[in-house]
């Protein structure tokens, strides 16, 4: 069983295995490399945010294996985006 840590994610915290944390740490790095010169960065950041809380809170917080859905080079699946 891996160790439990808790994640802030949009103004709520969420408890999940550290390998989740890991991937969603992982994910917001390679969002953030990729926009790294834009203007926008701070609010995509924001909105990547507020999705994957949006996508544990309506999954009811089960881990980011099975409910964000990123893909292995860190994307999200398209049908989380509706």
């Amino acid at each position: 069983m891996n160790k439990k840590s808790n994640i802030k994610l949009a103004g709520t915290i969420f408890h999940l295995d550290q390998t989740e944390i890991n991937g969603i740490e992982k994910y917001f790095r390679k969002v953030k490399s990729y926009f790294f010169n834009s203007e926008d960065l701070e609010e995509i950041v924001a909105d990547r945010e507020n999705l994957i809380s949006k996508i544990l809170r309506r999954e009811g917080n089960k881990g980011v294996t099975e409910t964000t859905n990123l893909n292995e080079d860190g994307k999200l699946r398209e049908k989380d985006l509706n």
